[in-house]
């Protein structure tokens, strides 16, 4: 990886951080939060009855929505790992 390329994930990973302890980003993980909690409530009380693309769709909505929750969760610490592979390559050059 090249010094660009490090320096460019550094930026969307402070972003995204800063998000995440915005006021804001603190509201849509929250939403989240209950969004994903509705729909496993939706499957265990209608497990009987949903249709299997009804299954499939439900759990497609829950990991969408986890892996965005991950996304701005790790943001701190792929920040710090940005930054430390970003010394790397300057204490190489």
């Amino acid at each position: 990886m090249d010094k660009k390329e490090i320096k460019k994930d550094i930026k969307t990973y402070a972003s995204l951080k800063t998000l995440l302890e915005s006021d804001g980003g603190k509201i849509l993980i929250n939403l989240l939060k209950k969004d994903i909690s509705n729909t496993v409530e939706n499957i265990s009380s209608n497990y009987k009855t949903l249709t299997h693309i009804e299954f499939i769709s439900l759990a497609a909505s829950i990991s969408e929505r986890m892996n965005i929750l991950r996304v701005l969760d790790n943001s701190k610490t792929n920040l710090d790992l940005a930054r430390e592979a970003l010394e790397e390559v300057d204490d190489n050059e």
